[in-house]
């Protein structure tokens, strides 16, 4: 029935003249999460049958400056769309994309999934899961903890994140409208409880309810006020590999006490520049440090961070499993 549905669906998009085929696959295989073999996208499916596939047309990349304009018109990007019944499931592919992306802009990896083009992922989260990646995008969530805050940083700097349903409230914010978990067939495991859920039941978020929401990478992206692009070479660019240190500061800072001082949190891991340049985070605490104020912070211990064997052993763990060969799909 589903392989039917799928099928259903590239013939109407083929009518519109659009090249597109569905495909049915495990997407934590195809993301190299799983305990299977990691595999590709079927040629078939990428850009007409791959005949016009180059890595100019394909192949992501970010833009020197912010545009609307869509990047591929004939080769859309793959889609990947999934149901995931955990918050482990939810998590855990999510921080598959970031890892993918991350490879993919290091150049440490030519052969993830943003190869192919801006992958883009629509699923579903569970309330504590929407609340905790969407923390970064309102302050009314700031109740959340400092980690699930930076990770938020994190994700929202590399991905646009967005719920696919939202309700306009009187005051002008907006709220997820989700779907109850009796919703789905086969009916999803029975939720759990989760922190701060009558704060999130303020917010529109609750406990047993699904937000549908998407994934897609940001093409044009700001670290401290400089736009990170392939070919700039001014004082005002950074390569796109800067986002490899640039996620092991994030991750760093997480992990430190909400309340504790942003000089001394700093100092005790870049100890050499934080001291004497960061007079700034003097009286905050690192938990209260802007996002922007921090990326700055960042621009300055970069070359600390870089040389330390954290950020060596961060690198030699981001890896993702090897696909098998294409022949034997």
């Amino acid at each position: 029935m589903v392989n039917k549905k799928l099928q259903k669906f590239a013939e109407e998009q083929q009518k519109s003249f659009r090249k597109v085929d569905a495909y049915r696959a495990d997407v934590a295989s195809l993301l190299g999460i799983g305990r299977k073999k990691l595999i590709k996208f079927p040629s078939k499916i990428l850009v007409a049958g791959g005949k016009n596939r180059t890595p100019e047309r394909t192949h992501f990349t970010l833009r020197q400056e912010e545009s609307a304009e869509p990047r591929f018109k004939f080769s859309p990007p793959p889609t990947l769309l999934t149901v995931l019944p955990t918050d482990t499931a939810q998590k855990t592919i999510v921080m598959a994309m970031m890892q993918h992306l991350l490879l993919h802009h290091g150049q440490l990896d030519d052969d993830t999934i943003f190869a192919y083009g801006g992958a883009r992922l629509f699923t579903f989260f569970s309330a504590g899961v929407a609340a905790q990646l969407n923390s970064a995008n309102d302050p009314r969530l700031a109740f959340l903890s400092h980690q699930n805050r930076r990770h938020s940083e994190l994700l929202n700097k590399l991905f646009h994140f967005r719920f696919l349903r939202q309700k306009k409230e009187s005051d002008g914010s907006y709220r997820p409208v989700g779907h109850h978990m009796t919703s789905f067939l086969p009916v999803l495991p029975s939720a759990p409880k989760i922190s701060h859920e009558k704060k999130l039941a303020e917010l529109s978020i609750r406990n047993g309810f699904f937000y549908a929401a998407s994934l897609a990478p940001r093409d044009f992206v700001r670290i401290g006020g400089k736009v990170l692009c392939d070919k700039g070479n001014s004082t005002d660019t950074l390569p796109p590999s800067i986002l490899l240190p640039f996620s092991h500061f994030l991750e760093a800072v997480g992990g430190q006490p909400n309340a504790k001082p942003a000089l001394e949190a700093l100092g005790a891991m870049w100890p050499e520049t934080s001291r004497s340049s960061l007079r700034e985070l003097e009286e905050l605490k690192i938990g209260a440090v802007p996002a922007e104020l921090l990326e700055f912070a960042f621009l300055l211990v970069q070359e600390e961070l870089q040389a330390s064997e954290q950020y060596k052993s961060y690198l030699r763990n981001l890896r993702i499993k090897r696909a098998v060969p294409e022949s034997r799909l």
